[in-house]
């Protein structure tokens, strides 16, 4: 038998917090915010439908929003975007508008299980089902300072029964047209580019289930400091959504102090018995035994099972 390369075990009988507690723990936590120098927060403003900003010559994030969508106050100068529909739906595509920036990082669904990052310098970018746009705005922020840079962060929420997600708009249209659209025609139109703009795909997962009137739908916010955002941001939508905690939150299980196995790279969906018993006593005779040892066969089977043999 093959054992894997050792892993940090990890305890999966985890501590719950109780969802009464969740918003009270991510309040804490945002009092001490300032500590990561909430100071390089740039506070946003939705004008119409521009979210730029806020003062007298701000930069301009996103420019044509669709007036469905209003914003509430963060609380550090972020906005949560709400959606007021008006006729319940199960599923919309909703225009954020022109999204203005210098260059951005996404991670994105790529398949049912993993996330993939992709980069690039416009809202075209941005693929299909991506759950976090981390961007660098085009020009300085007068509110951060000249000499700064300014990044914003936008968070697609699940609130209640609506699950939102970001992609650059027109991802509806054939793969191989959007390739050969942004290929050919910069080139005969230098200043021409496909899908500046960003849309915001709200679902609920069943058509007989209405995505929410008022739900939070999208989390935004601007700082200088890119990791101090980050930090920020998963903080406040914890203590507004209420349904999870940070992971600076979340208590370090004892399990996690000990040398422990996963049987998944040794032998992937195939677990035997005998199998998990040889790799152990392979660790031990190596002087490594484990003290914790994960069977893992697979998160969740999604291809049909083989036919039966033929009697």
């Amino acid at each position: 038998a093959r054992a894997s390369a050792p892993q940090c075990g990890r305890n999966s009988k985890r501590q719950r917090i109780p969802p009464s507690d969740l918003r009270v723990l991510c309040t804490q936590m945002l009092a001490l915010l300032p500590t990561l120098h909430l100071s390089s927060a740039a506070p946003l403003t939705l004008e119409g439908s521009t979210l730029r900003l806020a003062g007298a010559g701000g930069s301009v994030l996103l420019e044509g929003m669709d007036r469905s969508l209003r914003a509430s106050p963060s609380g550090t100068g972020g906005v949560f975007l709400h959606g007021d529909f008006r006729e319940p739906m199960a599923a919309a595509d909703v225009s954020l508008g022109t999204l203005h920036c210098g260059r951005l990082l996404s991670t994105a669904r790529c398949t049912r299980y993993w996330m993939a990052p992709a980069v690039g310098d416009s809202a075209a970018d941005v693929p299909l089902d991506s759950q976090m746009v981390l961007l660098e705005f085009a020009a300085a922020a007068p509110r951060v300072g000249a000499e700064a840079a300014c990044y914003a962060l936008m968070l697609p929420l699940v609130d209640r029964e609506a699950r939102s997600s970001l992609s650059a708009a027109g991802m509806s249209l054939p793969r191989f047209v959007r390739r050969l659209s942004r290929r050919l025609l910069p080139r005969l139109l230098p200043r021409f580019r496909l899908a500046r703009g960003l849309s915001l795909h709200v679902e609920s997962g069943d058509e007989a289930v209405r995505v929410p009137a008022g739900a939070c739908l999208l989390y935004v916010a601007a700082g200088a400091d890119p990791y101090e955002l980050l930090a920020r941001g998963v903080a406040e939508v914890a203590a507004r959504l209420g349904t999870f905690a940070p992971r600076a939150a979340k208590p370090v299980p004892p399990s996690a102090d000990v040398f422990g196995w996963c049987t998944w790279d040794g032998f992937y969906s195939r677990v035997a018995p005998e199998d998990v018993l040889a790799g152990a006593a392979s660790l031990n005779e190596a002087g490594v035994p484990p003290r914790l040892i994960v069977l893992d066969d697979g998160w969740q089977t999604v291809t049909p099972p083989p036919p039966p043999a033929a009697a």
